[in-house]
């Protein structure tokens, strides 16, 4: 019964942070400014876990006790000198030189028992006692630091012409020794159109920019260590029992370097009527270089995957944001800021390979490739083409057997299992020669509406965030239709296939092919959402100005209160960890709708 999972098991993750800030600025010389800033996070956490024989987790085990234990501390500073100086009026000068340094330490502790004599709630304080350890004791410890050396200058000629330009020598512990260090250049220069002459005649324009800006970035966000040979203890057959060994885990690849991505911008600033309407434009392109992919390697290394720098990957995109003042009176008024993106992304190169495969650790694992000439975030598989029906295995063209079955790849398929096309056309429906592409994860477009309204001392705002055209592969469904004997959804119970009810969208329990991947579980994942609806009231000031309260303000604030969406999910805004196919749900937890009272006092 699963409520013994509540009543009789043990579960409990306590977790202590502890965030410190602090910095102190010192004035040099007039115009030259030294700050330094530092912060350290330390976390701790103790989960503890024991599952007695009455749960279905420890009644084959007699008994389960999970110690897991971990903490880290991270910490980072900042230090940079700052000098400004204005000359002649005319010119503007901001220059900074500055160095930033972090650290991460992870360390965790983990170890499982099983079989307990005496099973109490807190079993797991006895974990000693176990007859059988499932897990030994087993420590966990990684380290990773970056620095930074970087230094920018802001120049403007009277407020018309702007140049800024920077440099960034970042280093990371995460790369072989040869390739710890890169240069980042950027750079930008701004035209304030508004600032000239000619512009004085053109009273409708308040305000006009035009700017551009190229620029490089670096990447290191991979584990740790992955430069570097790691070994780990394994045992091994000996002369009577098993020895304790060393054993290499991956394969080093100390040519590992910074992933980087270079981008080009060009941008529009534009106002109307002193203000009374906005439009910013911006087009860019970004192409990234030298990715950091966990790529197939020949078996014969002794390894399967190993972290490559290899491949091209290029977006480019439009972004629009549009804010007006709609009505504006003493006691009333309106505002609205509505934008929208566009963003196409394409996968230039994967060096020698043609695509990559995406696993996950699942039933249904072969989910996805990164593939040359398409966009990053596509399923892969069978094209669903409805149920077998009776009447399928009726006509001899079909190919009629003896015992009244089809084969599919040799597998046997009946009335109520998967159809899926045969693309090449060869008779046989197989996993080699008849899966495409079968979705998208990337939408056409996606933005937001945000209005502002106040009317005397109450303010109202609503946001909404869309996203259209986005495909999502919801796994979610095969293990909610008969995936091991899992519970079912009731959708798929009351309309599933049967010799009363020959479904054409549902197959029957247990039906053969719902391991393969296909679009039968592709959907439509465009939504629009409430995201936020905040009511607020200011309190007048004379009612508090004999409690010497400056200002006083009371709100509710709700979030994701509405979401209209066809996507059959949880939730279409898909909280996927996977960069490399972010449209995947399996069962992921949907946000919450969250209620929030607040009240702020200024003194």
């Amino acid at each position: 019964n699963p409520l013994d999972f509540v009543n009789f098991s043990y579960k409990k993750r306590p977790l202590t942070r502890v965030i410190t800030n602090t910095y102190a600025t010192y004035r040099v010389v007039p115009g030259l400014t030294l700050r330094v800033s530092g912060g350290a996070v330390i976390t701790d956490s103790d989960n503890s876990e024991f599952y007695p024989s009455t749960t279905a987790w420890g009644f084959t085990r007699n008994g389960l006790a999970i110690l897991r234990k971990s903490n880290s501390l991270s910490w980072l500073t900042s230090n940079t000198l700052n000098y400004v100086k204005r000359f002649n009026k005319k010119h503007y000068l901001n220059a900074l030189l500055g160095y930033d340094a972090n650290s991460y330490l992870y360390k965790s502790f983990s170890m499982r028992g099983e079989g307990f004599d005496i099973q109490t709630a807190n079993g797991v304080d006895i974990i000693d006692q176990a007859k059988v350890l499932s897990q030994l004791p087993t420590t966990q410890k990684q380290l990773s630091t970056r620095e930074a050396f970087f230094g920018r200058v802001n120049y403007n000629y009277r407020s018309k012409y702007y140049l800024t330009a920077t440099l960034r020598n970042d280093g990371s512990s995460k790369f072989g020794r040869d390739n710890k260090y890169a240069l980042f250049p950027s750079g930008a220069i701004a035209w304030n159109v508004t600032s000239e002459k000619f512009m004085k005649k053109l009273k409708a324009i308040s305000n006009l920019k035009l700017r551009t800006s190229f620029g490089i970035t670096g990447n290191d966000r991979i584990p740790a260590y992955q430069s570097l040979a790691r070994a780990n203890s394994v045992y091994y057959s000996g002369t009577d029992n098993a020895q304790l060994g060393i054993a290499v885990l991956t394969t080093p690849n100390p040519d590992l370097k910074w992933e980087t991505t270079y981008q080009y911008d060009a941008g529009i600033d534009l106002e109307f009527l002193d203000g009374k309407f906005g439009l910013t434009v911006d087009v860019y392109k970004k192409e990234t270089k030298d990715m950091l992919l966990e790529a197939d390697i020949p078996a014969q290394t002794g390894f399967s995957k190993q972290f490559r720098n290899l491949g091209r990957v290029d977006n480019k995109g439009l972004e629009i944001s549009f804010n007006s003042v709609n009505i504006k009176s003493k006691s009333f008024s309106w505002t609205s800021n509505f934008n929208i993106t566009f963003n196409r992304n394409k996968v230039i190169s994967l060096g020698d390979a043609s695509f990559i495969p995406i696993r996950i650790s699942d039933q249904i694992q072969d989910v996805g490739r990164v593939i040359v000439g398409q966009p990053i975030g596509t399923a892969y598989g069978l094209v669903f083409d409805g149920i077998y029906q009776t009447s399928d295995f009726s006509d001899p063209v079909n190919g009629v057997l003896n015992d009244g079955v089809v084969e599919r790849e040799g597998v046997t398929v009946r009335p109520g299992d998967f159809k899926f096309k045969d693309l090449n056309a060869d008779g046989i429906v197989d996993n080699s020669n008849d899966r495409t592409i079968i979705s998208n994860s990337n939408p056409k477009h996606f933005g937001g509406l945000t209005n502002s309204f106040s009317f005397k001392s109450f303010d109202l705002t609503t946001q909404l965030f869309w996203s259209y055209g986005n495909d999502i592969l919801n796994l979610g469904r095969y293990r909610a239709e008969g995936y091991q004997g899992a519970n079912l959804s009731q959708a798929f119970f009351d309309n599933r296939w049967s010799p009363t009810n020959p479904s054409n969208e549902y197959p029957k329990i247990l039906a053969n092919g719902r391991f393969d991947n296909s679009s039968y579980y592709v959907e439509d994942g465009s939504f629009l959402r409430l995201r936020n609806v905040t009511v607020g009231y200011n309190v007048p000031k004379k009612l508090v100005k004999s409690l010497k309260i400056s200002s006083c303000r009371l709100y509710i604030a709700g979030d994701n209160l509405l979401t209209f969406t066809n996507y059959s999910g949880y939730d279409p805004e898909v909280a996927s960890n996977r960069s490399l196919l972010s449209g995947i749900d399996g069962l992921s937890y949907p946000r919450s709708r969250t209620f929030t009272f607040g009240l702020n006092v200024k003194f």
